[in-house]
């Protein structure tokens, strides 16, 4: 208990040292970064809750309607996912994964799926929704980086790539098989589906977001919200983008109107942050908090 308390103190500590900082992080080129200093700023932002996690938190998927959020973490030599009971704080199931295990997704009907990332080569592999079992696998064209599941609950949008480009590839997951792919910007980290799946939000890693036709592939529109760009996710309506960027000490989360492609507002993020996931309502965003040592989930009550 005693290391818990300790782990959960410095975590918050950070995110309050953060909230001091991450106002002036938001200060150079695009469209959403000159709006940044209109938008408003939310001072001294505190998580409404911090749910204890394993150490070596990597990624974190969509929490469900019960209350369960699953969650991966390890090393590369041993990986595993586990799933988190928000209500209690308790973890209540843990399931053993490859150690190429790069992200994990869940749909809004319980779909749950990872993706696989060799050197050479990429899967999504799918699996029990409640208990974590493994009942399929489909090849993709590259190594995984990161996947999410569409607002319809049985489309899976992966980002899968190598040095040499990279590329969308939209999975059916009721019939397990690939429907297409597109090509999007080599240095693209995460993706994220707008709510009718007709297009897809890309981030890269120097912070450009790209508005990206499923039809076609077309750039529908452009900006820049900062530097290191780590994820994104969208609003259910479409109306907001949350976007994870800066360096391992110091980041934050920018709020953008997409409508005008400016920056609302900048919340504070936990040093060590590596992912972030917001809830069906859309009125909470958690912040997956990971490092070798340490693991934890930070809630983070929104505005409408």
């Amino acid at each position: 208990m005693r290391g818990l308390r300790r782990a959960r103190l410095a975590a918050w500590t950070t995110t309050v040292v953060l909230g001091a900082v991450t106002l002036s992080a938001c200060s150079s080129g695009g469209s959403a970064q000159s709006g940044a200093a209109s938008g408003s700023s939310a001072p001294a932002v505190r998580p409404t809750r911090i749910y204890a996690a394993p150490a070596g938190l990597l990624d974190a998927a969509a929490p469900q309607q019960n209350g369960v959020v699953w969650l991966l973490a390890g090393s590369a030599s041993a990986r595993a996912i586990h799933a988190l009971d928000l209500s209690t704080g308790a973890l209540v199931g843990i399931v053993p994964v490859s150690g190429t295990v790069s992200s994990l997704a869940q749909s809004s009907t319980g779909e749950l799926a990872d993706g696989v990332a060799t050197a050479t080569a990429g899967a999504v592999e799918l699996r029990n929704g409640s208990t974590g079992a493994l009942v399929a696998t489909i090849p993709v064209g590259a190594p995984v980086r990161q996947l999410v599941f569409g607002a319809d609950g049985n489309t899976l949008y992966v980002l899968d790539g190598n040095g040499t480009s990279t590329s969308v590839t939209v999975v059916d997951t009721g019939s397990r098989s690939v429907q297409g792919s597109f090509g999007v910007g080599l240095h693209t980290v995460a993706v994220a589906p707008s709510p009718d799946q007709t297009s897809v939000w890309t981030l890269s890693s120097h912070g450009k977001v790209d508005q990206v036709a499923v039809a076609g592939g077309q750039v529908e529109t452009s900006f820049t919200v900062g530097r290191s760009g780590t994820d994104l996710v969208v609003s259910p309506t479409g109306s907001r983008l949350f976007v994870l960027k800066g360096a391992s000490g110091a980041r934050n989360v920018a709020e953008v109107r997409v409508a005008t492609e400016q920056v609302r507002t900048v919340l504070p993020a936990p040093a060590d942050c590596v992912a972030i996931v917001l809830s069906a309502d859309g009125q909470t965003l958690y912040d997956a908090v990971g490092t070798p040592s340490l693991g934890n989930l930070q809630a983070f009550a929104l505005g409408g």
